[in-house]
């Protein structure tokens, strides 16, 4: 009996649920960072800038507060 050929599936779905597991922590760690961080750029350029814009600029439908 050869050890690769059993070893090998066995290793690829531990590889497998570690990467998911792995990636999503990651991602979500990741996406909890970019989030609060443009969350607190967004609050100190609306702080600097009294006129709304880069909002203008962004969004162009919601220009119900000029």
């Amino acid at each position: 009996m050869d050890i690769s050929t059993t070893s090998v599936p066995a290793m690829l779905t531990i590889n497998a649920l570690g990467w998911s597991i792995s990636t999503t922590s990651v991602a979500r760690y990741a996406f909890r960072v970019v989030f609060m961080r443009i969350r607190r750029f967004r609050r100190n350029h609306q702080r600097r800038h009294s006129d709304f814009s880069f909002v203008k600029l962004a969004r162009p439908s919601r220009g119900a507060y000029h």
